[in-house]
């Protein structure tokens, strides 16, 4: 049997603005949706800037080993997983990032047109979480590091509500498997 993958992707998303993970955050949907999963308490990313993170979850290789830079290219020189699924059977859709691709987006997927059929490897990727937390610029570069982690921390509230949508619409299909992540945190300093 082979199971439907759906992947959604984070970006700059902080762990501990989660319920799951920090009891003082308020994110009902994924709190009950983890309470079902698997959780991994120490995700590490080897890197911090978004398409070379993603790259690695896409390419299961390190950065430096991928080939793959800061920015999108148009040929890559590695075997990304959507092309495994696809060569496996699967019906493959990787969204986009808003600013970034993700590592996939630029390549069509002709097999995949069409109505969505199973298996199905589905990758979403948001960037609600991402600077500056739906505040003004003025507003962001004036505050201070308490306000930034609560400013993230609500965006990531407001996050949820999305999530739950997500998975709501594909785990209706049996056998899917759901893998919330990020590409990586967020680090808010002092400025």
């Amino acid at each position: 049997m082979k199971y439907n993958i759906l992947i959604i992707g984070i970006d700059s998303c902080r762990k501990d603005s989660f319920q799951c993970y920090n009891p003082n955050r308020h994110t009902p949907f994924i709190q009950k949706f983890s309470e079902k999963s698997l959780i991994f308490g120490n995700y590490i990313t080897t890197v911090t800037n978004t398409y070379q993170s993603w790259g690695c979850l896409f390419t299961g290789k390190y950065s430096f080993n991928s080939g793959i830079g800061i920015k999108p290219k148009e040929e890559l020189c590695v075997k990304l997983m959507g092309k495994v699924f696809l060569d496996n059977g699967y019906y493959v859709k990787i969204g986009d990032c808003g600013h970034y691709q993700a590592m996939g987006s630029e390549v069509e997927y002709v097999q995949s047109k069409g109505e969505l059929k199973e298996p199905f490897f589905i990758f979403i990727g948001t960037s609600n979480a991402h600077v500056p937390y739906y505040l003004s610029d003025e507003t962001f570069f004036k505050s201070n590091r308490k306000e930034l982690i609560e400013a993230h921390n609500k965006t990531v509230e407001n996050l949820d509500g999305v999530i739950k949508e997500y998975v709501e619409k594909y785990l209706k299909y049996e056998n899917t498997i759901i893998i919330l992540t990020a590409d990586h945190g967020d680090l808010i300093i002092d400025g």
